[in-house]
């Protein structure tokens, strides 16, 4: 996406030092935080 002009942003919940490995896990406030960001993100971008 980036070779055709695309900017990208990594976001999400978690420390990515647990991501994607035995016994990853995200805690429960910012997985809620999270979804109130991208709630915005859509509301505002999308609508």
């Amino acid at each position: 996406m980036i070779e055709l002009g695309a900017e990208a942003v990594v976001l999400g919940p978690g420390n990515i030092r647990v991501a994607h490995r035995t016994d990853e896990f995200v805690p429960v406030t910012e997985l809620n935080e999270c979804v109130r960001i991208l709630r915005s993100a859509i509301e505002h971008f999308c609508m």
